[in-house]
C-alpha cells in the first residue's frame, strides 16, 4: 500500500515531469510500477489516502475474552 505522501509525490513531481519532458504517460507509469488506470484512478480521486485505514470493523465472534487471556 502507498502511502498518501508518496502517492501525491509520484503523481504531481515524477509522472507530470517524465511527461511535460516528452516521457510517455504509460512509461513513466511503467518506471514507478503503476498502471495507467491506477494513475487515472488517483488523479480522479478528492482523497489522496487510503480510506481502509480508517474503516470500522466489528470485532471476530471468536475473539478471546479479558478473562480467557
Amino acid at each position: 500500500m502507498i502511502s498518501a505522501s508518496d502517492r501525491q509525490l509520484a503523481v504531481s513531481l515524477l509522472i507530470q515531469e517524465a511527461v511535460e519532458a516528452g516521457e510517455r504517460e504509460f512509461l513513466a507509469c511503467k518506471a514507478l510500477k503503476l498502471t495507467q488506470m491506477t494513475l487515472q484512478r488517483w488523479l480522479n480521486q478528492d482523497v489522496y489516502e487510503d480510506q481502509r485505514l480508517h474503516a470500522k470493523r466489528q470485532s471476530p465472534a471468536n475473539k478471546l475474552s479479558d478473562s480467557e487471556q
